[in-house]
């Protein structure tokens, strides 16, 4: 019996590009893909100034799939469910795609997420219910993924430094 070794990853990188090991224009692809995702939160959370957290917004769909995507819905559907929404200045991100499999339908970002000015309000009274640590640095890793040929979608987002003083990519 021969054993069957998982999808590979591309590589390996050149030098000036390392660790990264995504062509270029997937490179971008996969990035536009991520931060089209984190602004597809932002405005079903209210972000862009709507009156109330839409959980069915079709732009989540479109950015994110199974996990990313149930999760991403929750947490929307718990603003609505408070009537409440999301304000404010957005997270700045300095996202990159650092590893593909060579069949290019699974990769992975790791982003510098700076929190944003950011506020939980009351969507009725304005009335803040939290606000954001501002200029608070995490380091945030995603996996994204693709039927061939397809778009690109988050499936899934975590938080792997939380608070970092300098949040450095891999060099």
């Amino acid at each position: 019996v021969e054993a069957q070794a998982g999808p590979a990853l591309r590589g390996p990188a050149p030098r000036e590009r390392a660790p990264s090991c995504v062509p270029e224009d997937e490179a971008d692809a996969v990035v536009d893909a991520y931060l089209a995702f984190e602004r597809a939160f932002d405005e079903a959370a209210g972000m862009n100034g709507a009156e109330e957290a839409r959980p069915q917004s079709p732009a989540l769909a479109t950015a994110a799939t199974r996990k990313q995507l149930r999760d991403a819905r929750r947490a929307v559907r718990e603003l609505k469910r408070k009537g409440r929404v999301l304000v404010g200045e957005a997270d700045t991100h300095n996202p990159r795609a650092i590893s593909m499999t060579a069949a290019d339908t699974r990769a992975v970002v790791l982003d510098c997420v700076t929190v944003g000015a950011s506020q939980v309000v009351d969507a009725d009274t304005g009335d803040v219910i939290a606000e954001a640590p501002v200029g608070k640095r995490s380091l945030l890793g995603a996996e994204l993924a693709r039927e061939t040929n397809g778009p690109w979608k988050v499936v899934a987002a975590t938080d792997i430094k939380d608070g970092v003083r300098e949040c450095k990519l891999p060099e």
